[in-house]
């Protein structure tokens, strides 16, 4: 087995076509398409979405944690380690807005339950 090797550098390597739409950005000088989280992720994260408020304790590891879920639709071998290195104070807003379809500007709103009409 060979020795692991600590990557240096972002090392995503994007697909010659991203599998689901979502807004093009630049992150860490290359070009990746931010999906939205997909309906399953959603349920499966709808605790963590209720933490996208900025006064929370742990809002940018909630960030983070969502920005890889997302991510991993299109780009699978993404780590975490990816995300901390391209997501910065620039970008928070602009991500969060493209994983979840929602302005941090705007007031947030609830959480719908699965099912509940």
């Amino acid at each position: 087995m060979p020795p692991k090797t600590k990557r240096t550098e972002l090392e995503l390597l994007p697909d010659p076509a991203p599998r689901f739409p979502g807004k093009l950005m630049e992150l860490a000088g290359k070009s990746y398409m931010m999906p939205a989280l997909s309906l399953a992720q959603y349920v499966a994260n709808k605790v963590r979405l209720t933490k996208l408020d900025a006064a929370s304790d742990d809002f940018f590891e909630t960030v983070i944690e969502l920005t890889l879920v997302a991510l991993k639709r299109n780009y699978p071998t993404s780590t975490k380690a990816d995300v901390e290195e391209f997501l910065d104070l620039n970008n928070v807003n602009e991500i969060i807005a493209a994983i979840t379809g929602r302005d941090l500007k705007a007031p947030a709103p609830a959480v719908p339950e699965l099912g509940s009409t």
